[in-house]
């Protein structure tokens, strides 16, 4: 039989495509994955890069998205902190008009444009797989998200249908911009961002401080002490620095004023060696740490008690604009930032409190044994919160999946958007190749497939060479 182009369009485009294993298989648990805000500019980047692959799926969307958020940016309430509107669709058509990169970091516009992004990822997504939200929104255990993130995770719980999705996105995207928003206005000496807002006391510093700093290279244990030790030094509370954010065991973020974040990186840098120092002729318990002490680009102190007159200011804005939600349309659990616990009760104050004031512990949200694969819906790509949470879980068997990386990368470790479709899932490691318990009857023994092969426990031993020796040597 001959196929004429009229009936080949009506099979192709009657049928449906073919569910991929990783929501179609029975031994699959997947985890969705919403990112906080990205610190960098490059989100414009992202969502110019959805408009032109997916314009003719999104592109009504994002028109109907870009007027609500630029008709509430032009109210009288918000207008000192959006001199350039928020009509996102006009930059990402003429770049020409494009905001510079202080209006973008600033958090009245990051945080919206932020939740935007990860919701048009969500669309491309089940309009490519041919489902409706609802459908889509059941293929996933449960949600969670790093900070505002858990905005967008609240609102992927939700879905049903078409119509839903929409409004759904007016009542999450309108909850951020008030979050980005009010305490902006609240404390408007975040707001300026260029280098006349350095303080005077900070000329070794070379980058622009910010209220948020990015820490590395030190435990919780230590950190909390140097913290302790600051905070009991300094002549008031409104002066004290706070553990905002856990993103692994030697990944931090510590947010206060201006002044004290500057304070507190310059005593960081003080007590880290030197990264290019050579350590290795000092004992271990004595070597000093390599602390990286940075400033993040994000102009709010979030998560942290300074934003705690803001809830209050906040969620009555949202009460009276109808930007509110309600727990019992959840049809997923979404798990706390700082608890990895399903949220419940009243979500819409919860989600204000979580974003302003809450900490955020991730190696907490994202634990949960039954997850096989996680899929993260950005914002960032492969150099998103993909590679953040892989950190965390690797080793556990779970696969981390970005939705906004077109590619995969060189290693190959953290998923592509490619592994969204295929047709197998990669094997879990820990299950197929961990070592197990079993009892015989002369007791208990390890069982590895080593021990199988030999016949014979399995006793590693490590000669003096290499692993005392440089591997340049």
């Amino acid at each position: 039989m001959l196929w004429n182009e009229p009936a080949a369009r009506h099979c192709y485009f009657g049928s449906s495509p073919l569910l991929p294993a990783l929501f179609a298989a029975d031994t699959t648990r997947v985890m969705a994955m919403f990112g906080g805000q990205p610190g960098t500019s490059s989100y414009i980047k992202e969502a110019k890069w959805l408009l032109d692959v997916y314009g003719p799926i999104i592109s009504d969307y994002l028109t109907r998205m870009s007027i609500f958020l630029d008709s509430e940016a032009k109210d009288e309430e918000f207008e000192l902190a959006f001199v350039e509107g928020l009509d996102i669709q006009q930059w990402l058509m003429d770049p020409d008009k494009m905001p510079d990169n202080d209006y973008l970091l600033s958090a009245p516009v990051s945080m919206p444009l932020t939740g935007l992004i990860q919701l048009m990822q969500v669309m491309v997504l089940f309009k490519t797989l041919g489902m409706s939200p609802g459908e889509f929104s059941k293929m996933f255990k449960a949600a969670v998200g790093h900070s505002q993130g858990i905005v967008a995770a609240t609102a992927l719980s939700m879905l049903s249908d078409e119509q839903s999705f929409e409004a759904i996105s007016v009542k999450v995207l309108g909850l951020l911009l008030l979050v980005g928003t009010v305490p902006q206005i609240e404390l408007p000496e975040y707001f300026v961002s260029d280098s006349t807002n350095e303080p005077r006391n900070s000329q070794a510093i070379s980058d622009i401080p910010r209220p948020m700093v990015y820490i590395k290279g030190i435990n919780r244990k230590a950190l909390e002490s140097i913290l302790s030790e600051f905070n009991s030094a300094q002549m008031s509370e409104a002066e004290h620095v706070h553990l905002a954010v856990v993103n692994s065991y030697d990944q931090f973020v510590v947010a206060g004023t201006v002044l004290a974040t500057v304070k507190l990186v310059s005593l960081l840098r003080s007590r880290s060696a030197d990264p290019a120092a050579d350590q290795s002729k000092i004992p271990f318990n004595l070597r000093r740490p390599v602390i990286t002490a940075s400033y993040i680009d994000i102009t709010v102190p979030y998560h942290c008690e300074l934003l705690l007159s803001s809830v209050d200011i906040i969620a009555a804005m949202a009460e009276e604009k109808g930007w509110t939600l309600d727990a019992a349309d959840m049809q997923i659990p979404v798990r706390a930032c700082d608890t990895g616990q399903g949220i419940g009760g009243d979500i819409t104050r919860y989600l204000i409190e979580s974003i302003c004031v809450l900490p955020v512990n991730w190696p907490q949200a994202i634990a949960d044994p039954d997850i096989t694969h996680m899929v993260d819906f950005g914002t960032g790509g492969a150099n998103g919160f993909g590679q953040l949470a892989l950190k965390n879980v690797e080793g556990s068997g779970v696969s981390v999946i970005c939705a906004g990386a077109l590619i995969p990368q060189q290693a190959g470790i953290l998923g592509s958007k490619a592994d969204l479709w295929k047709v197998k899932t990669a094997p879990n490691w820990l299950n197929e190749w961990g070592p197990r318990l079993v009892r015989t009857a002369s007791g208990i023994h390890i069982d590895t497939q080593m021990q199988r092969i030999l016949g014979l426990p399995t006793v590693m031993v490590a000669g003096m060479t290499p692993t005392t020796a440089n591997v340049e040597f």
